[in-house]
């Protein structure tokens, strides 16, 4: 092969390696991820947004471009490595032997081994444990539910683990075991880490943290009753039990003093001779996680502040005890629900459904929802009867028992549904990051009205909302570009510029338009470089007795026959002023044709 083909060869293989390199497409960009909204309208199911998830709240996004919130009273799930799970409070064997929940928020430890290790709670670094006086039989486990038999003559201890603690029962089986001088001064050791511990104005004790001062752990008004049944009792559904307090009933003080946890029993509820035995003993620890706030309030002062005990003296209550054992006792539940993510929304639609787990009446009564102001604090020194925020009415409920006297008694509804739009609107509208509400009986002074709410509050909150456009400067100009459908034209058109009709000019030289119109008028249209020509439309005869054609435009010179130049593919496609365009070459064929 020559130099001079060798010379050629290499250049052509150069330009096609340079044209192949400068006509490479580039890399197609990566789509961004769709978004909640995007995922619950393709799939046409709510999508949980996991960034928004707490404890106790989640929110997601809904197929028809709204999100809801769920907010709870308690904790409904816990975080673990990644990933939240729900609360578990099962207990399962450690490899110690010790005892644990498989999933609560303040972790928990029961001793399991047979010594005097009962009870440790653990948040972070702070913690809190106590020990029985002597040794501790193994216990049996059931569910949440660990016993131990016979800590002291006919004396059973049950300790039940909850989402931030514990509760711990004492079942006095006979009155001679209700005679021993250790039951009714009763001492368990108390130690603590990085806490400080002591007495509350309420009857109860906390542990705060020493260098903040924030409340780790709390044990508030603690109760004990006896197995009469309370009259307002007429099924199986509120005999007295563990979880559900009996016709007799009175309060236990709890101090903290010398490294011992005192617990000083009633001994009148003990001894008298009505008393019905089991009589349980009812103390409770719990942790003080970041849930959403709520607390039982009573006029004698057995107040609950966010407790997620599931025994019977810890429920969320409304309406009057008059009662056997009651003491006239009128109370009030309070709740506080997180709305720092409404801010500025438009709530559709909001709903508190609180648990009705007993009622009084086997007929239908009616309980009160209002919006409540701020509270001072979700404790005895912040919120109780004599010192309660004002409060605005938002609606009611009703329920009550029914097929009462029979095995199929329940209460209905078995959750109480209040309407609270126009409170969390309002909520959204001040940005206000909480918002409180209390439900109370709507007749306090009817002991038919009475009814115990559920464990931990027993309150679910549920908000439909959306947000509106945000808008730029207040211009109604949209703060971000909406986004329009990816397909585009293959070729943009442009807009033709328009011109103020002129008379008829008899210039020599004129752009015709002859379309299918009866009439002839004249305009003036953009020439090149923006100028405005005459220009005429008319109607020809033949037009007329052929009916319309597709328009021509023909350009004619003072002494020369016109030309005739077809149009590009449409009238809209001429896209200089008064300078022809020139059609493609198919379009000639397709024209020349006729």
């Amino acid at each position: 092969m020559s130099s001079r083909a060798s010379r050629r060869h290499l250049a052509i293989a150069t330009a096609l390696a340079v044209t192949a390199a400068l006509g490479a497409a580039p890399a197609a960009q990566a789509a961004p991820p769709p978004t909640n909204l995007e995922k619950a309208a393709d799939t046409r199911t709510p999508v949980t947004i996991a960034s928004e998830t707490t404890e106790s709240s989640t929110v997601t996004a809904n197929p028809d471009g709204t999100f809801t919130l769920t907010a709870s009273s308690s904790p409904q799930r816990v975080r673990q490595g990644n990933s939240w799970v729900p609360v578990d409070t099962t207990l399962v064997k450690k490899a110690n032997g010790d005892l644990a929940p498989r999933a609560t928020v303040t972790r928990l430890t029961l001793g399991g081994r047979g010594g005097t290790d009962l009870v440790r709670l653990t948040d972070g670094a702070n913690a809190l444990a106590f020990t029985w006086p002597t040794k501790l039989p193994k216990p049996t486990i059931s569910g949440s539910t660990a016993t131990y038999p016979g800590v002291l003559p006919d004396v059973d201890l049950k300790v039940t683990a909850n989402p931030t603690g514990y509760s711990s029962i004492l079942v006095v089986k006979n009155a001679q075991a209700a005679a021993n001088p250790a039951l009714q001064e009763l001492d368990l050791g108390v130690t603590g880490t990085q806490v400080r511990i002591a007495d509350t104005a309420n009857g109860g004790a906390e542990a705060t943290d020493v260098k903040t001062g924030r409340t780790v752990f709390r044990t508030d008004t603690s109760l004990m009753w006896d197995s009469t049944p309370a009259a307002s009792a007429s099924s199986p559904l509120e005999k007295p039990a563990a979880d559900r307090v009996g016709a007799h009933v009175a309060k236990i003080k709890v101090g903290v003093r010398a490294g011992k946890q005192h617990l000083s029993l009633d001994r009148s509820l003990l001894t008298a001779k009505t008393t019905k035995y089991p009589v349980f003993v009812d103390p409770v620890w719990s942790g003080n996680p970041s849930q959403l706030n709520w607390a039982r309030i009573s006029s004698n002062g057995w107040n609950v502040y966010n407790s997620t005990s599931t025994s019977g003296s810890y429920s969320a209550r409304i309406g009057l005890d008059d009662w056997p054992g009651g003491a006239g006792e009128k109370a009030r539940t309070y709740y506080s629900m997180n709305t720092s993510g409404l801010h500025g929304a438009v709530v559709t639609a909001a709903r508190l459904y609180v648990v009705e787990r007993w009622a009084a009446s086997c007929s239908s009564t009616t309980a009160a929802v209002y919006g409540a102001g701020p509270v001072a604090g979700w404790n005895d020194a912040g919120l109780n009867w004599g010192k309660q925020p004002t409060v605005s009415a938002l609606s009611t409920a009703n329920g009550g028992r029914i097929d009462c006297g029979k095995s199929t008694e329940r209460t209905s509804p078995a959750s109480l549904n209040f309407d609270v739009t126009s409170w969390i609107q309002r909520a959204a509208n001040g940005k206000w990051n909480l918002a409180n509400m209390m439900v109370q009986a709507q007749n306090e002074n009817d002991k038919l009205s009475w009814k115990q709410l559920g464990f931990g509050g027993g309150a679910t909150l549920s908000v439909t909302y959306n947000f509106r456009p945000k808008l730029l400067n207040g211009t109604g100009t949209p703060k971000i570009s909406p986004r329009w459908p990816t397909r585009a034209r293959s070729t943009p058109r442009r807009r033709r510029r328009r011109c103020p009709p002129v008379p008829p000019s008899s210039a020599p030289t004129a752009n015709r338009w002859r379309t299918s119109a009866s009439s002839t008028r004249s305009t003036r249209r953009p020439g090149p470089r923006g100028r405005c020509s005459p220009r005429a439309s008319a109607a020809t005869a033949s037009t007329a007795a052929t009916g319309p054609r597709r328009p021509w435009r023909t350009a004619s010179t003072a002494g020369r026959p016109p030309r005739r130049t077809p149009p590009a593919s449409g009238p809209d496609r001429a896209t200089d002023c008064g300078r022809p365009t020139r059609a493609s070459s198919s379009t000639r064929a397709r024209h020349h044709s006729r």
